[in-house]
């Protein structure tokens, strides 16, 4: 019998407060928060590491990024269970536990892909060649099954930028991908909002622009390999 079980892989650095009210958030929204399993990512040089609360899962390495941190919790993903990334700045709709689970349980092992308020989109043709478009993934939902056969939640070789990019193209090309576009997880980044008091040391230095010339370059190297490992 498959383990009822969603692993909340939390990457976060110097946001204590927000990842606390973040996971809160989370919490109260889903029908079921003991099926819940938080998984905190820290980085061990994180200024602000010692005001984190910490949960039974807290992992803490010497990342080299917001990727690196992420891919951390895979290990602790000991069930064949859902697994979700739960970032600082993500917003999930009321009962989105059992709208995930649901659709897990009937097509595991499966990406799920939702409307996540993307600036990007592809094009995603349809067994009748009519064309999809589906928004980049910038939060990453699927069976634990995907991401071990994988050896990864997002590539490992990005720091931050594009890694959302190879994720959303590779699981259209590796994975068996479920549309549930009509589940929106709000993402507050300030490049969506415009809220530019919002851009704090995190966002800058996920952002930077040299993350975005390495990124690209990755990119450019996995697409031209359609994202083999």
């Amino acid at each position: 019998m498959m383990a009822e079980i969603i692993y909340l892989c939390h990457p976060s650095r110097e946001r204590p407060e927000q990842a606390a009210r973040v996971y809160q958030l989370w919490q109260v929204r889903a029908d079921k928060p003991e099926r819940l399993l938080e998984i905190l990512s820290l980085d061990d040089d994180d200024p602000a590491l010692a005001s984190y609360h910490r949960p039974e899962l807290t992992l803490c390495h010497a990342n080299r990024g917001m990727v690196s941190a992420t891919n951390h919790c895979l290990a602790a993903c000991k069930d064949d269970g859902l697994l979700v990334t739960l970032y600082d700045d993500f917003e999930p709709p009321e009962h989105w536990d059992t709208l995930l689970w649901e659709i897990h349980q009937h097509n595991a092992p499966c990406c799920i892909f939702v409307s996540c308020d993307s600036l990007q989109v592809f094009e995603f043709p349809t067994p009748t060649g009519t064309a999809h478009q589906i928004p980049m993934q910038t939060i990453q939902i699927g069976s634990v099954e995907v991401f071990r056969a994988w050896g990864y939640i997002l590539y490992p070789d990005y720091f931050s930028m594009f890694s959302d990019n190879d994720y959303t193209l590779k699981a259209l090309s590796q994975a068996r991908v479920i549309n549930a576009l009509q589940f929106h997880f709000r993402h507050h980044h300030p490049l969506l909002t415009g809220r530019k008091e919002d851009w704090d040391v995190t966002y800058q230095r996920s952002n930077a622009q040299i993350h975005y010339q390495a990124g690209e370059t990755i990119f450019r190297q996995r697409l031209a390999t359609r994202f083999q490992d």
